[in-house]
């Protein structure tokens, strides 16, 4: 069974996600990169858009589930998996690493990423 992987990356939103005070009113910065693996053996057929995954309903999809403040970067790469599985049906596995730029820390860092996957 042929299988494509689409790589959307350094996708750059801006959110107020964390639990700490700062963090839901100043926000912060994020990257998000995602792996999206299909069957991708109609679409090479057909050469239709409608038999693969479209990504710029993707990256709609991602700014929609990114918009609502959570606690937690693991349960925020848990919605936006789970919403694109649901939006996109012919998806089979998935990946997603959000990166919060400049993190709240007593230090310099550049990024604390979390990455989770569902199969």
């Amino acid at each position: 069974m042929p299988s494509v992987t689409i790589k959307m990356t350094d996708i750059r939103l801006w959110g107020y996600h964390g639990c700490l005070p700062q963090e839901r009113t100043i926000g912060a910065q994020y990257s998000i990169d995602v792996e999206l693996y299909f069957n991708s053996s109609k679409a090479e057929k057909t050469d239709c858009l409608i038999d693969t995954i479209d990504y710029p309903e993707v990256y709609e999809v991602i700014k929609k589930s990114f918009a609502s403040p959570v606690n937690l970067m693991e349960h925020l790469c848990r919605k936006i998996l789970d919403d694109l599985h649901y939006n996109f049906p012919k998806l089979t596995n998935s990946t997603i690493t959000i990166h919060k730029l400049n993190p709240p820390v007593s230090g310099e860092i550049g990024a604390v990423s979390f990455t989770l996957s569902h199969k």
